[in-house]
């Protein structure tokens, strides 16, 4: 998944996400970890500042946990 378009686009990315090891499950989210040379899109930049190290949750994992 690239880092790029905003929050709700990141967001969508990762709804309904199912885990690699166990697919039959939903997957909490996301967490991304730039690499040095990496930047936010200017769209994420915006609304993350300066983060270098961010999580999306699944919603859809949410809603199930009753979060």
């Amino acid at each position: 998944m690239g880092i790029d378009g905003s929050v709700d686009d990141m967001i969508a990315k990762v709804d309904g996400l199912r885990g690699n090891v166990t697919k039959d499950r939903l997957d909490e989210g996301i967490v991304w970890h730039l690499h040095e040379d990496q930047r936010l899109s200017e769209g994420l930049a915006n609304e993350l500042g300066a983060n270098r190290c961010f999580k999306i949750i699944n919603n859809k994992y949410l809603t199930k946990n009753g979060l």
